[in-house]
């Protein structure tokens, strides 16, 4: 029998392809999850905390600001959250998941569930902006930087 030489460059090419492809996919979702929140038009709210909370611990640091000061649409969803009876976002919103509080800047001790401030829009990022409330729906936390840093809401 003789040996017949295969030519192995196609297959090698077809795997090099894949193997950009998935590298560009990689970096094209990594940028777009990144940049999606900061450049979603009317996305971003920005807002200027009245005093920082004294003290040590989680929940420490945490800025304040007055409900009335507040951006628009968070007021209005805090006044849903607060006249309904269940922890259930208004039609067309997400939420109403437990916040599990991973990065520790909530207090501890307390039930937490989110909610997206802006109603979902097909085709359209989330945003980076949720609030967060405890069970009893007496503190209201806003974060504009998905869970980097919050407002308490009072």
């Amino acid at each position: 029998m003789k040996a017949t030489a295969v030519n192995h460059g196609y297959g090698l090419s077809l795997f090099f392809l894949f193997l950009l492809y998935l590298l560009l996919f990689t970096v094209y979702r990594s940028c777009s999850r990144a940049g999606a929140a900061d450049t979603a038009p009317g996305r971003v709210t920005n807002i200027s905390p009245e005093t920082p909370e004294p003290g040590g611990g989680a929940g420490v640091g945490i800025a304040t600001l007055a409900l009335k000061k507040a951006p628009e649409h968070v007021r209005k969803l805090i006044k849903y959250l607060k006249s309904s009876k269940y922890l259930h976002p208004p039609k067309g919103y997400r939420g109403g998941r437990v916040f599990r509080n991973r990065e520790g800047i909530l207090p501890k001790g307390k039930t937490y569930y989110e909610f997206d401030v802006h109603p979902v829009r097909p085709g359209v990022s989330r945003g980076a902006e949720r609030l967060v409330v405890d069970q009893q729906k007496s503190v209201f936390y806003y974060t504009k930087d998905h869970y980097g840093t919050f407002t308490k809401i009072k």
